[in-house]
C-alpha cells in the first residue's frame, strides 16, 4: 500500500495488521491519517518519527499515532508485532457516550510521551489482547466488530493505567490541563490568547497557568505557541502552500508576525525549514 499519500486509507474502519520482517504497509516517506494507529512492538528496535521528534523502538513497546499527526517508522528487520487502526465512529458505535476517547490523553498526542514500553505481567496481558483481536479480525463472527471494540476499550483502559495517573490536586490539574489541551486542538486556528481558553473553561488565566506550569513544566501560551508550530510545521512539509498562505490558516492576519514567530521558535524562516525537512526524509 502506498501509504505517503495523507489521504490513503482514510476509509478505513478497523484494521490489524502483523508487522514481520517485510511488510507493505510501511512506507518510505513521512505521512498522516485521518484515523488512529496503536503500534505494538513485541520485538526489534529502530525508531518512530512522530511529529519531528525520535522515539525508540523497545521491545514491548506501544507507540500511539492520532489523527493528523505526521509519522515514519524504521525499524529493524528482525522486529514483530501488529498496528491496529481505527477511527473514531467505529469505537463509538452504539456508543452514548461520545467523549470516552477523550480519557486518554496518551491517543490525542497530549501525553508527555507518545509511547510506552511494558514491563511483565503487563506485557503478556496486552500481548493477550492484541492477538485475541487479531483472532476476532481474521474470523467470520457475526458479533466480531463488537467484540473488537469491547477488547480495544480495555486495551485502551490498560495502557491508561500503565501511563499512570496522579492523586488528589496533581490529577485535578492533570484533567485541566488535558481539556485544556483538547480544546487548543479543537480552536488554535482561531484563538490565541490564554485568556479565550480560561473563558472557555471557566477557571482564570491563572489557575491555567499553574496547572500547565507543574503538569507540563510549560506556560498556557507556550502550548498554544507549541501547537501552532506543529501545525506550521506539517503544512510546510506536507502541502506546497506558502509561508503567507499558512500564516492566514493559523489564525495570523500579519503573515510577517508569523515569520518572526516561526524563525524565533526554529530559527529558521519557514521556507528553509520546508527545503531541509523534505531534504532529510528524501533522501
Amino acid at each position: 500500500h502506498d501509504l505517503q499519500k495523507d489521504d490513503d486509507h482514510d476509509h478505513v474502519s478497523f484494521r490489524i495488521i502483523r508487522l514481520e520482517t517485510k511488510t507493505a504497509y510501511e512506507a518510505s516517506l513521512p505521512h498522516r491519517h485521518s484515523y488512529y494507529e496503536i503500534f505494538f512492538f513485541e520485538k526489534g528496535s529502530g525508531w518512530h518519527m512522530i511529529d519531528f521528534e525520535n522515539v525508540e523502538i523497545d521491545p514491548g513497546s506501544i507507540h500511539f499515532v492520532s489523527p493528523g499527526q505526521v509519522h515514519l517508522v524504521s525499524r529493524s528487520l528482525d522486529s514483530q508485532g501488529y498496528v491496529l487502526l481505527f477511527n473514531s465512529d467505529f469505537f463509538y458505535y452504539n456508543l452514548e457516550n461520545k467523549n470516552t476517547l477523550t480519557e486518554f490523553p496518551f491517543l490525542h498526542g497530549l501525553s508527555a510521551q507518545p509511547a510506552i514500553t511494558l514491563r511483565q505481567p503487563d506485557l503478556a496481558y496486552i500481548n493477550k489482547i492484541i492477538s485475541d483481536i487479531a483472532s476476532e479480525f481474521r474470523s467470520g463472527n457475526d458479533y466480531k466488530d463488537d467484540i473488537i471494540r469491547s477488547y480495544l476499550n480495555i486495551l485502551l483502559l490498560k495502557c491508561k493505567a500503565s501511563f499512570g495517573s496522579g492523586a488528589g490536586a496533581e490529577n485535578i490539574s492533570q484533567s485541566l490541563v488535558n481539556r485544556f489541551r483538547l480544546k487548543v486542538e479543537e480552536k488554535f486556528q482561531t484563538l490565541h490568547k490564554v485568556s479565550d481558553y480560561a473563558d472557555l473553561l471557566s477557571v482564570t488565566p491563572n489557575h491555567l497557568n499553574d496547572s500547565t506550569k507543574k503538569v507540563t513544566g510549560k506556560t498556557a501560551l507556550e502550548l498554544i505557541q507549541d501547537r501552532l508550530l506543529l501545525e506550521a510545521k506539517r503544512l510546510l512539509l506536507h502541502t506546497e502552500q506558502t509561508g503567507k498562505e499558512i500564516s492566514f490558516q493559523l489564525g495570523y492576519n500579519d503573515p510577517s508576525y508569523f515569520a518572526r514567530f516561526f524563525k524565533t521558535q526554529t530559527s529558521r524562516t519557514p521556507e528553509d525549514f520546508r527545503r531541509q525537512i523534505r531534504e532529510k526524509y528524501h533522501n
